[in-house]
């Protein structure tokens, strides 16, 4: 091989050698024990994990992480100048101060459901460091908190028409418009509060009774992009008048290029932050008098379908995007206990008892408004009817 060649074969396998370096993280560059963490291990074993895991993890779940050991950290510190943990350093925290740390979180009144986020948080950044102190809690008996069934936070339909209501006095009038499109696409289709917020104006398809989700929960991960069904048809005035707003907005802006379904024409993406519709929420909330957050739309539609025919439940899940039935069951659409009783009675006696003892059969439905004090007198354009919107 001549010179020339050498020096070719040594400049690439030197440019190799720079990307695997740069693509190995600080544990595989250094190993763990060999590790400087300085003065504050803690902190800095936290950002050296969360750094390495950064790309694995959709970004909303890595900062709610970040979060959460952070909190763990300033508790850690704050035992460990007490006297009450030897260590702060997440290669060396024993049984002990595992058990220090629950303890602490018992007495300050924790509910078992953050005890136990809190503390697989921990359990997964120290097993990063192969420290496996929880295994070794395990077999001496150790037990998780274990969370009891949470009530499932709902509002009814009275509560859904004043929500509806409020959306008409807003300051800031296209805020309220722009909601009340949004709580409508909440209520018809049961999804997640990100994947409405941050839909595409040409995810929404009124023709076809249909809304694609680009972004749904663990995409990337284990789901990606989907199409989900307007299920609740009493929301299509709602939907049809807010394309209309949409359109006279953005014309009126000169934007008429805007992407988003809801777009905010103020930040560069185009769309809403978290923090700015719960702001624009919180107004609404005041307005109506009703307590509430935007996931439960999801959780009142989803429990109104269940309570009305209970065979509905697969279906129902199915909707949210759930893989089994259980988290469905858990934290989204419980049965009321006295409907199902009376569903039971329906069900297990006679018609002819059942007139006997004068007992009202079910309503076949539940009424939900389709229209609120304020109707939408608003002529429809045909290209948003559903024979015609593409």
């Amino acid at each position: 091989m001549s010179p020339s060649n050498n020096q070719k074969a040594l400049a690439i396998g030197e440019a190799v050698c720079r990307v695997r370096t740069r693509k190995r993280s600080p544990k595989q560059e250094r190993g763990v024990t060999n590790l400087k963490l300085g003065c504050k291990p803690f902190k800095t074993a936290t950002n050296l994990y969360l750094e390495d895991i950064k790309g694995n993890i959709k970004e909303s779940t890595w900062k709610e992480r970040r979060k959460k050991l952070n909190f763990v950290g300033g508790v850690l510190e704050s035992l460990k100048k007490q006297g009450e943990i030897e260590s702060m350093d997440p290669r060396h925290l024993t049984t002990k101060d595992i058990q220090v740390f629950k303890s602490w979180l018992v007495k300050e009144n924790y509910d078992p459901a953050t005890q136990r986020k809190l503390l697989n948080e921990l359990k997964g950044m120290l097993e990063y460091y192969d420290n496996f102190v929880f295994e070794q809690l395990k077999r001496k008996g150790f037990k998780m908190p274990q969370p009891s069934d949470k009530p499932i936070r709902t509002f009814d339909s009275d509560a859904l028409l004043k929500i509806f209501d409020a959306t008409y006095e807003t300051k800031n009038e296209w805020h309220g418009k722009m909601m009340r499109g949004a709580f409508a696409l909440y209520w018809a289709t049961m999804r997640r509060p990100s994947e409405i917020r941050l839909c595409r104006y040409s995810d929404l398809n009124l023709t076809k009774l249909q809304l694609h989700i680009e972004y749904p929960k663990g995409g990337g991960s284990w789901t990606g992009p989907t199409t989900v069904e307007i299920i609740r048809v009493d929301m299509l005035p709602y939907l049809q008048q807010y394309l209309i707003d949409r359109e006279e907005y953005l014309r009126a802006k000169g934007r008429m290029e805007a992407t988003a379904l809801f777009p905010n024409l103020r930040t560069k993406k185009g769309y809403y932050s978290l923090s700015k519709f719960n702001e624009i929420k919180r107004e609404i909330e005041e307005i109506a008098g009703v307590d509430f957050i935007i996931k439960d739309f999801r959780s009142s539609s989803s429990s109104a379908a269940v309570n009305q025919n209970p065979s509905l439940l697969p279906a129902v899940s199915t909707q949210l995007g759930h893989k089994n039935l259980s988290t469905t069951q858990k934290y989204y659409a419980r049965i009321d206990a006295g409907r199902a009783g009376k569903q039971l009675r329906e069900a297990l006696n006679p018609g002819s008892l059942r007139e006997e003892m004068k007992i009202d059969r079910i309503p076949a439905k539940i009424e939900l408004p389709s229209q609120t004090k304020k109707p939408l007198n608003a002529v429809i354009p045909s290209k948003y009817e559903m024979s015609g919107y593409n």
